[in-house]
């Protein structure tokens, strides 16, 4: 899959304006700045839970939006996986209802049941998320996101609520994920050690624009 994620839009967040225009190619782009920035509203427009008032976003040569022509391709058709901040996990299914939920039966169980088991959360896979930590319900959207045949992958600080040693092991996971698969990767992140892990390239969101030449923003 060669096509790049392209998009160039603007939407209106109460008193924010929100101007993205971003070219993610396969591989890992990284988008970096400070919090409040639109980082979280740049990640729900490409998904589609934003609807831009201005501009496009397209996969190669399918088009998912384009406000001119009144084109808004739904959430469930764009062919993507993600995390988002709030995980979103349904809370009445177990850790591999959650990951297998939209997938086929059979294959899709046993790929869920590596993925939870290579992220070393096997444990949680009868559980509900009510009883998850919260490093364990973000390694179960991972695997959710990571189990979808896709060609976008959108991350939103997706190794966050986890301990370096674990951060480690989902990176490492992500990346066997990507070498067997390449995609495109939008990932969100404040952690240069995400950046350097994937060899991502960098894109900075300053007060609601895409600035590809900013300076990196100060760790938090």
């Amino acid at each position: 899959m060669g096509s790049d994620l392209v998009a160039s839009f603007r939407a209106k967040l109460g008193g924010f304006e929100l101007s993205v225009d971003l070219v993610a190619p396969v591989g890992v782009t990284a988008i970096r700045g400070p919090s409040g920035a639109g980082k979280s509203s740049l990640v729900g427009g490409l998904v589609g839970a934003l609807r831009p008032r201005a501009g496009t976003l397209r996969l190669g040569d399918d088009v998912w939006v384009d406000v001119a022509k009144g084109v808004f391709v739904p959430p469930e058709r764009r062919r993507l996986g993600a995390v988002f901040q709030r995980l979103c996990l349904f809370p009445h299914l177990t850790a591999l209802e959650n990951v297998t939920f939209g997938l086929a039966r059979g294959a899709g169980t046993t790929k869920a049941l590596g993925l939870l088991d290579r992220l070393g959360i096997a444990h949680t896979s009868a559980r509900y998320p009510r009883s998850f930590s919260g490093g364990e319900a973000q390694r179960v959207a991972l695997a959710r996101a990571l189990a979808r045949d896709c060609d976008v992958l959108v991350l939103d600080e997706p190794f966050s609520a986890l301990d370096e040693p674990t951060a480690v092991t989902a990176r490492g996971v992500v990346r066997e994920e990507l070498a067997a698969n390449p995609r495109i990767v939008v990932m969100v992140t404040h952690a240069t050690a995400d950046v350097t892990a994937f060899g991502a390239r960098e894109v900075y969101v300053v007060d609601g624009r895409t600035e590809p030449d900013a300076a990196p923003a100060p760790e938090k």
